[in-house]
């Protein structure tokens, strides 16, 4: 995808003369950068993308989105926030996937878990693919996640892996 779409809805100033390449994949994990990537320099607690950027350079990354300009020779976005940023391409990238969801909330004092779980069997009866949130848990694709799981922590120079 071009990256003038992927920045759709995204305020930022960049380092040198905007090029509108093709982008391949995002991520804010710098051992998954591959030639034409978007990597993402995020600030967090313990850990700051910013001191990787020049890695993903070297392993290909043709553009940055960053909070501060780092002086590197590809093109560099700069956004006030790269969270929201991100949040904000991700979605251009995706093709704005949100807004083919069907959402049903399901509210009360007792019986939502059941309700959830019957109203879960009779949509994949009839051929709807069907996600569930809720407080025992997250069932994608008959998968089961544990709701209330602590996020992992990033490991050394690197994040969460967010890549296409």
């Amino acid at each position: 995808m071009k990256l003038s779409k992927i920045l759709n809805g995204v305020n930022f100033e960049s380092n040198k003369k905007f090029e509108d390449f093709e982008i391949r994949s995002m991520s804010i994990d710098s051992r998954k950068i591959k030639p034409k990537s978007l990597f993402f320099c995020l600030n967090g607690i313990e850990f700051d993308g910013h001191n990787i950027a020049f890695k993903a350079v070297k392993a290909g990354a043709c553009c940055l989105v960053a909070e501060r300009f780092l002086g590197v020779a590809c093109l560099q976005v700069t956004v006030k926030d790269c969270r929201e940023a991100m949040a904000y391409m991700a979605s251009n990238f995706y093709k704005n996937p949100t807004t083919k969801l069907k959402i049903i909330g399901i509210c009360g004092t007792n019986g939502k878990t059941s309700s959830t779980y019957m109203l879960k069997t009779m949509l994949e009866g009839a051929h709807f693919k069907v996600g569930v949130i809720g407080t025992i848990g997250v069932v994608v694709d008959n998968k089961k996640y544990n709701a209330n799981a602590p996020a992992e922590e990033p490991k050394n120079d690197t994040a969460t892996d967010y890549t296409t």
